[in-house]
């Protein structure tokens, strides 16, 4: 990744396991997010330019490489984001951001019990569940997928 003609290497991952597209060309996970934050100092309404650059070797060694230009327009710009919003260029990002948002939920409440054998949920947990269930279901139905509706009753579940 590049910003004002800095280079950062952001992430290396030695192997990916890539699923099958299904016959409308569609394929399920596989997906990388990468949550990107200013650099201190850097003004709240400053458009963040960067170069993404992607490269991997195939199963016979053929070398593929894809740069991309991405700009994040900031208050003010056609396509503007203010700073607290999420965006999502597809419903694939949208899901997974969902999906990690849940993973994160429940890590912070197993990490939060001091009983290893048997999870209890206390009442600030139920609380947290409670208003992440309203999100989920919200963010469920915007991406049309009621796949997600065992992850909902569990998050439910929870916050009873």
């Amino acid at each position: 990744m590049y910003n004002d003609d800095n280079a950062v290497n952001v992430m290396h991952v030695g192997t990916l396991f890539p699923t099958k597209k299904n016959e409308d060309g569609e394929s399920k996970g596989g997906v990388i997010l990468l949550q990107i934050q200013k650099k201190q100092g850097m003004k709240g309404n400053k458009n963040l330019n960067m170069k993404i650059e992607i490269s991997y070797e195939d199963q016979n060694g053929t070398k593929f490489k894809n740069e991309q230009d991405v700009l994040i327009k900031k208050k003010g710009g056609d396509d503007m984001i203010e700073d607290e919003d999420d965006y999502f260029d597809n419903i694939g990002i949208r899901k997974a951001i969902l999906l990690t948002r849940y993973v994160l939920l429940m890590k912070d409440w197993i990490n939060s019990t001091n009983n290893a054998w048997k999870l209890m949920v206390d009442d600030e947990y139920k609380h947290k569940f409670k208003e992440f269930s309203v999100y989920f279901e919200s963010e469920m139905k915007q991406i049309g997928d009621d796949t997600l509706e065992q992850e909902l009753n569990i998050i439910q579940k929870l916050s009873d």
